[in-house]
């Protein structure tokens, strides 16, 4: 909705924050979020993604509000719904 309604260079950094939110979820699921955390920091998604626990794209996604070219919308969303996919697909308990 953003980016249709003329404001895409919101996209990625909303789209970050579902990623911290939904890798904060599995590593508490996991018993690995610090005590008083509700979210992953960037470290520990690229540790969730070493350690197999989030697809690769979830660094697509992290590198995109990083670069100074402005990311492909499409291509950043679909990454996200594939991570986040997964991430239900394999912790059916956190109802992503």
């Amino acid at each position: 909705m953003l980016a249709a309604g003329g404001f895409p260079e919101e996209v990625p950094d909303l789209v970050v924050k579902a990623l911290q939110m939904a890798g904060g979820a599995l590593m508490a699921v996991r018993g690995e979020l610090a005590a008083g955390a509700t979210t992953a920091a960037d470290a520990d998604i690229r540790g969730l993604v070493e350690h197999d626990a989030l697809l690769p794209e979830a660094l697509v996604i992290l590198d995109a509000t990083q670069s100074t070219a402005p990311p492909d919308i499409n291509s950043l969303l679909s990454a996200a719904g594939r991570v986040l996919a997964a991430v239900g697909r394999n912790e059916p308990r956190l109802g992503i």
